[in-house]
């Protein structure tokens, strides 16, 4: 499904600040991996950290392009401050007989961002979570 006329126009994900919660249309992979690596770069450049959960394809595509852009990905992940995360393994931990396990996701996305943020230095320091 393809987003009303204009709408993939937008710029790729603002910068995030305080509990931000933005939400990005896209109308090709293209636009939307722009906008997640701006999101995911511009955190670890900041000193932050930053959790990306999506699916195979997409992480496989985002991997591609850190490694030719490095810019700091490569430490980051090393160290921790950048963690890509598989959809289908999420899901497949937080689904019961067909049903969504709410405090099950709510579990493994608060233990990700305190293992990711764990690694940060400084009492300022936010995880980006995609």
């Amino acid at each position: 499904m393809h987003p009303p006329s204009g709408l993939s126009s937008l710029p790729p994900f603002p910068s995030f600040g305080h509990r931000d919660h933005d939400v990005q249309f896209y109308s090709d992979d293209e636009f939307l991996l722009d906008g997640i690596e701006k999101l995911l770069r511009g955190a670890v450049e900041k000193g932050d950290g930053a959790v990306c959960v999506a699916t195979k394809k997409h992480l496989t595509a985002l991997a591609g392009r850190f490694h030719i852009r490095d810019q700091g990905m490569t430490a980051a992940t090393e160290q921790g401050r950048y963690l890509p995360l598989e959809v289908a393994d999420v899901l497949s931990a937080v689904m019961s007989d067909g049903k969504f396990d709410e405090a099950g996701i709510s579990e493994i996305l608060e233990r990700t961002v305190r293992k990711t943020g764990a690694t940060l230095e400084g009492g300022e320091n936010r995880v980006a979570v995609y």
